[in-house]
């Protein structure tokens, strides 16, 4: 979910070499505790999002119980980079096996477990079919 900050930043200063991003589990919600609360209290909805062409896969998972990357929100992050313009899919798996962590924490729904190949597939064939051809 933190990658997802990094990622985003990529994209949205349009670096050399940024041919798009996969969001998995987006930041969409911070604490008075997170560096980025004051500018971003809704994580990546507050970004100042713009078309430059670029791809973006924003992945869920349907129960993430995380609450700084709720499903409903990743949902509405996705409509919202598509009323701006930006090539933006969205997928929510569901799923997996029965969490041995607790909700933000990897081996929980918000890591995909027991259904990690299933996001890597689906990440896999989301870079295939955006990558530029050779």
């Amino acid at each position: 979910s933190r990658g997802t900050l990094s990622a985003a930043n990529g994209v949205l200063r349009n670096l050399p070499g940024v041919g798009g991003a996969v969001l998995a589990a987006p930041i969409t919600r911070t604490f008075e505790t997170h560096d980025i609360y004051e500018t971003h209290p809704r994580g990546l909805l507050d970004a100042k999002w713009r078309a430059n062409g670029l791809p973006l896969l924003v992945l869920t998972h349907a129960e993430d119980g995380c609450a700084v990357t709720l499903p409903g929100a990743a949902n509405a992050l996705a409509g919202q980079l598509r009323r701006n313009k930006i090539n933006a899919h969205f997928s929510a798996l569901t799923g997996g096996t029965t969490p041995l962590r607790g909700p933000c924490r990897a081996l929980s729904k918000h890591s995909f477990i027991g259904i990690e190949q299933k996001a890597v597939a689906l990440i896999t064939d989301f870079v295939r079919r955006h990558s530029p051809k050779n």
